[in-house]
């Protein structure tokens, strides 16, 4: 029976270190939003507008006159244009949505408003503003749409329009109050000199803010920057009693506490954060200074209860605007504000960033990717920006450009434990084991004590061939950490599957489900180590509970298959050797193959003693 130490089970059975503290968690914001799965975050595929799906539908009955030709070649130009989308190639995209708009009778919401994004990614603000126009004669109260429009109205410099453009938005949110266009608008007249009319449109949302925690932070910011400090608090207040799990709204109230030279109850709301996050280190040196009286607080709170009398410029606003619409979930809109910020500003790197990552999840890989790769090096996003191009790029099967990109991240932090892991992940999957030994073994002359790099070095001498050698850096790491959970498991795995002395085998199994009882990793070890040791009903349980637990892993549904054959639960037994064969038959893994053939070949004999019992009786 095959070990399953193959690279491609680094991340199953053997891979235990990826799985929980190697590989990244790419998130929006770093803190706030879920890369964990990227796929997740999908922002819906573009729809055919109905009056084009209508004439699809006519078009083969439909005489060809001039008007019918018009509308077929628009109906063809913004179909190929909408493939080029998909395909992820904008420059034809933008060529034959243009045919199709010149070509078309009347405005579409989707034709315009994906032209409209095209522009606004290319900084032509002009021809931007022209579809969103288009594209609101079709749906003038479009939020969406509105919002987009008083933006670009903005980077052209039209800023009255905008703000305008910014209240018809305002007005047109009724389903869901988002501070989003009042914040906007906000700027816009603070920026134009006119704070008093910023103020305004923020006690317009306070009206309208309801159960929105952001709206109440904006408008206590509001209040703040005024010196209005008891309507701040109140406002900033209501925020942390709507989302009391954000500690920010908590370090926040208390800057404006120590505004207003309310010390003691400064120190009352860094206790109650410290409460919740113990290990808060603003909350902890916050109070520290306070306990030490006014004269003696550092500079980083002077810094914290300054007066901030900065107002944003553009880019800045609509980046900020595009954060709570990640936070929200809002990809599409934020998509655009977005872009909107990198046509003004293209070297805005937290833009890009975050642009990355929506199209990431949204399928546009490749876009994805191209933006991360303009980061550069001297940004602080350029570890990151290179991890995530090469966890992108290694999903799609881009070794080389992972490999590439992880060599380049591992350059910038060589002291980055998971980057390394990341890369000699991906040279692993290239079958490049020499290039990844090195790695490892430069890495572990620095830290001979580091139990996750020396298992992932055991395991990749596995890969490697060298067997003898594995198993003696996982002795050496079980002599190094005796409660190692991986190793206990990868060692018990391996007694079991050579046959020799169950009795550890089963003792550190039994370790390592003391640190992990629902790894069904674990207990598939367990289960067939019960097996071998003829305790058949303990192992159905064990499996059982594997399954249950990783349900297409065809190893442990073999394993399952196995023991139920030996408490003659020969039906079950047939459906699950079934299932195993489905979930491996495609695999591209010469160890799932295997076992598939291995499975295939048990199931027929099954089969076959089962119709000749059959037959006798």
């Amino acid at each position: 029976m095959a070990s399953r130490f193959s690279s491609a089970c680094f991340i199953g059975r053997w891979g235990h270190l990826a799985r929980s503290s190697s590989i990244p968690c790419f998130r929006f914001l770093f803190s706030t939003l879920a890369i964990g799965a990227l796929s997740a975050c999908s922002i819906k595929q573009v729809i055919l507008p109905s009056q084009l799906q209508v004439a699809v539908n006519q078009a083969p009955h439909a005489s060809m006159d001039p008007a019918s030709q018009r509308s077929s070649q628009a109906m063809y130009e913004f179909l190929v244009g909408q493939m080029a989308l998909m395909d992820q190639d904008v420059a034809a995209a933008a060529k034959h949505l243009e045919r199709a708009s010149a070509l078309s009778d009347a405005p579409s919401v989707v034709l315009n408003g994906s032209l409209a994004d095209l522009y606004l990614r290319e900084g032509k603000f002009d021809k931007a503003l022209s579809e969103l126009d288009k594209a609101l004669l079709n749906a003038p109260t479009d939020y969406s749409l509105l919002l987009t429009r008083a933006g670009v109205l903005e980077a052209l410099n039209r800023e009255s329009e905008a703000q305008v453009a910014y209240e018809l938005a305002a007005q047109s949110n009724i389903l869901q109050v988002v501070p989003d266009p009042y914040v906007l608008w906000a700027k816009s007249l603070e920026r134009g000199g006119n704070p008093s009319a910023a103020l305004a449109v923020y006690e317009k949302l306070e009206k309208r803010a309801g159960k929105d925690p952001m709206a109440h932070y904006f408008i206590s910011r509001a209040y703040e920057e005024r010196g209005q400090f008891d309507k701040a608090e109140r406002s900033m207040r209501e925020a942390m009693r709507l989302d009391n799990s954000n500690s920010s709204f908590g370090l926040e109230l208390v800057r404006i506490l120590l505004k207003a030279a309310r010390f003691k109850e400064a120190r009352e709301v860094c206790r109650a954060i410290l409460e919740k996050e113990p290990t808060n280190s603003l909350a902890q040196r916050l109070l520290q200074q306070l306990a030490k009286g006014e004269q003696a607080l550092s500079d980083s709170v002077r810094q914290l209860s300054a007066e901030n009398a900065h107002i944003e410029n553009v880019p800045d606003s609509h980046l900020r605007v595009a954060l709570l619409q990640l936070d929200r979930k809002d990809f599409g809109p934020a998509l655009r504000e977005l872009s909107l910020v990198l046509a003004l500003s293209p070297d805005n790197t937290q833009a890009r960033f975050y642009s990355a990552n929506i199209l990431a999840g949204s399928g546009r890989r490749k876009e994805a990717v191209q933006e991360l790769l303009k980061i550069p090096q001297d940004d602080v996003l350029f570890l990151k920006s290179r991890t995530f191009a090469a966890f992108v790029l290694r999903q799609d099967g881009d070794l080389e450009g992972a490999e590439q990109a992880a060599r380049q991240a591992h350059s910038e932090a060589p002291e980055d434990k998971n980057v390394l892991a990341y890369l000699v992940l991906i040279l692993r999957d290239q079958r490049k084991f020499k290039d990844a030994a090195g790695l490892m073994r430069q890495a572990i002359s620095q830290e001979p004590d580091n139990d996750k790099l020396l298992f992932s070095y055991a395991v990749l001498l596995r890969d490697m061939g060298e067997q003898q050698a594995a198993d003696a850096e996982m002795e050496k790491l079980l002599q190094l950490n005796p409660n190692h959970p991986d190793a206990l498991n990868y060692i018990a795995y391996g007694l079991a599957e050579k046959r020799l002395d169950l009795d550890r085998a089963l003792s550190l199994i039994e370790r390592a489900l003391q640190s992990r009882p629902n790894d069904g990793y674990y207990l598939d070890t367990l289960g067939h180590i019960q097996f071998l040791r003829g305790e058949y009903s303990q192992a159905e349980a064990s499996l059982s509970r594997a399954v249950s637990i990783v349900g297409d892993d065809v190893v442990i549904l073999e394993h399952y298959a196995d023991a139920l054959v030996m408490l003659d639960r020969v039906e079950r037994a047939i459906e699950v050797y079934r299932s195993a064969i489905e979930h491996g038959r495609d695999s591209s893994d010469a160890e799932q193959r295997e076992a598939v053939a291995r499975i295939e070949k048990k199931l027929a004999e099954l089969i076959e003693r089962e119709q000749t019992n059959t037959k006798k009786q």
